[in-house]
């Protein structure tokens, strides 16, 4: 059942996708006017990210996953863009969308933007690798450090035998 919510919600994703390719060239607009667009284009191309997100992590079939997952890129790109045009445009590094949160009616978290899970789940065989790498490393070091001990001792009782013998010896 979860299956068909998902799917549905994949399918609704898609279609506010289409539609904001319809919104998406602007015609010769303002600097006021463009920001106010583009601002407006970031903050429904953030909500179709995190749509995507939610449908990726839930989704089973392997092949539907990978055409989320292109999707999902693809909107993370066009995110970015836009992001680097609107910087443009105001010449601030940090933009304030409050404003037009207020005239879309929706909270400042709606812009917070979460790690994308595939992230985490391709890297996971690479992260296994690094974690017994690293207890590896560590317990060769730990007997690296037991055997130059014992040898630094053995050579410490060398040394001294030798300079009682040669005391002895005078």
């Amino acid at each position: 059942m979860a299956n068909v919510t998902y799917d549905l919600l994949w399918r609704e994703t898609m279609r506010d996708l289409l539609d904001m390719l319809e919104l998406d060239p602007p015609q010769d607009q303002e600097e006021e006017e463009a920001f106010q667009h583009f601002s407006y284009l970031y903050i429904k191309y953030v909500q179709i990210y995190k749509n995507l997100e939610d449908c990726y992590d839930q989704h089973v079939h392997p092949q539907k996953r990978i055409d989320i997952k292109e999707v999902l890129e693809a909107v993370i790109g066009r995110m970015l863009e836009i992001k680097q045009y609107l910087i443009k445009l105001s010449g601030l590094k940090f933009i304030n969308f409050d404003d037009i949160l207020v005239d879309l009616k929706l909270i400042p978290e709606t812009l917070e933007l979460p790690v994308p899970r595939y992230f985490v789940d391709e890297r996971q065989k690479d992260l296994m690798l690094r974690e017994k790498l690293k207890k590896k490393n560590s317990l060769t070091l730990l007997t690296h450090k037991c055997r130059s001990r014992s040898v630094s001792v053995s050579s410490s009782r060398t040394s001294v035998e030798g300079r009682e013998s040669s005391v002895r010896a005078l």
